[in-house]
């Protein structure tokens, strides 16, 4: 596959072109196979993907229609295993991907809670474990475009923080699949192992 090319637009967030549902999951395939070459364990452990209409069905009960993204991701797989007897790797180095309904169960204590909460605001949902980590914009209410972001106690969803955004998932997964084939992240010893300078300048963001 040919990578979409990856820029940062005038709200210095990260762009990919082309980018769109179609592409997403054609990066999504291309990274899992870019997993199953440099990290086999990290593979056999993310739980089957869920039906597009299941994954509608369970975010209309808090509300959301979800975005493309948001359907193509859970799509893809819906979070990971957890053994019991071993320790459970990321599936890139510092994200932890949750199922929905772990992600929904979140989305639920936060909500009363809303905006008093690191700036949370309604229509985000998580897509890793935790309050830190991944984020996607993905309720439908409006015609924009799904934002991801690495939220943390200086990142709020929603808000410019000190890292870049994300405009839809594209740009996020074409970066990790460039990550792992300049050996800027490679799989050691059953964890990951980063090489910032093997990457490109553009992928030094400190965005994931």
């Amino acid at each position: 596959m040919i990578l979409p090319e990856v820029s940062v637009n005038a709200d210095g967030d990260l762009v990919a072109v082309p980018s769109g549902s179609t592409v997403l999951a054609d990066l999504l395939v291309e990274y899992e196979a870019e997993l199953t070459r440099a990290a086999p364990e990290v593979i056999d452990l993310l739980r089957p993907g869920l039906p597009a209409n299941e994954i509608r069905s369970m975010l209309a009960e808090i509300g959301v229609v979800p975005s493309d993204d948001v359907i193509a991701w859970f799509s893809w797989h819906d979070g990971r295993y957890f053994p019991t007897d071993r320790w459970a790797p990321a599936l890139h180095p510092f994200v932890y991907p949750t199922d929905l309904a772990g992600s929904i169960a979140l989305y639920k204590s936060l909500s009363p809670l809303s905006e008093t909460v690191w700036s949370w605001k309604e229509g985000w949902l998580m897509l890793s474990n935790g309050l830190v980590g991944l984020m996607i914009s993905s309720d439908q209410a409006t015609d924009s475009p799904s934002l991801v972001q690495f939220c943390d106690e200086d990142n709020f969803p929603g808000t410019k923080g000190t890292r870049p955004r994300s405009v839809t998932l594209c740009p996020l997964v074409t970066m990790w699949i460039k990550y792992i084939r300049s050996g800027a992240v490679a799989w050691r010893g059953g964890a990951w192992s980063l090489d910032i300078s093997k990457s490109d300048p553009l992928l030094r963001s400190g965005l994931f």
